[in-house]
């Protein structure tokens, strides 16, 4: 019997998982199980900033997506270390910036570990991915980038964005989600938020999503 992979992603990677799973749908065969926590797929129910921002964001030209978003840098870093510090007064205001955009859930916070955690995040990422996100809450479609008709079909062969059929994604999935991540809040699941330890139904596959 041939070797098989088992696979561990989070958000975005099982994101490109599926994505890739939809366009080979023969690669399933060689994966024998995927570990997915917090995976991205339909995102109409995020909440946070995100969310707010979405309509703005999905209007945007393709130029102005063309840069990196909130990339690293010193000076944010220095920042970070003079207003974020443990017992700082001004701790709170760094919390809640980062709940914006994550969740809150402050019980789950080391508060000597954050600014090493902001240090880390926001890390950048290409300002047309998030332009994407906040074209599939919109939409409330699981979807490649929608660059206009013009372009769609030259891309695409179609006027409007390709579906991706997570119907593909047929392998063995053990889903691990949490009801405070504004992110990725119900995008695999029909309940929001999903209970504790509930078994889901993920295509033609029941799967276990531990909360």
């Amino acid at each position: 019997m041939p070797l098989r992979l088992q696979i561990v992603g989070h958000s975005q990677g099982i994101t490109a998982l599926y994505v890739m799973l939809d366009q080979h749908p023969q690669l399933a065969d060689s994966i024998s199980l995927v570990s997915a926590m917090a995976p991205i797929a339909y995102n109409s129910h995020t909440q946070g900033l995100l969310s707010w921002q979405a309509k703005f964001l999905a209007f945007l030209p393709v130029w102005a997506t063309q840069s990196e978003f909130l990339p690293s840098s010193e000076a944010l870093n220095s920042i970070t270390s003079q207003t974020c510090q443990e017992n700082s007064p001004t701790q709170t205001t760094c919390y809640d910036f980062l709940f914006l955009v994550t969740g809150f859930d402050i019980e789950q916070q080391d508060r000597s570990n954050l600014v090493r955690q902001l240090q880390h995040f926001p890390a950048g990422t290409s300002a047309r991915t998030i332009v994407h996100f906040a074209q599939m809450i919109l939409a409330d479609k699981f979807q490649a980038f929608d660059w206009g008709e013009e372009e769609n079909m030259a891309r695409y062969n179609i006027s409007q964005p390709s579906q991706v059929d997570l119907g593909r994604a047929t392998p063995a999935m053990a889903i691990y989600v949490a009801q405070v991540i504004c992110m990725i809040r119900c995008y695999v699941t029909s309940e929001c938020p999903p209970p504790h330890y509930k078994s889901i139904t993920f295509g033609s596959k029941e799967v276990n999503a531990r909360c």
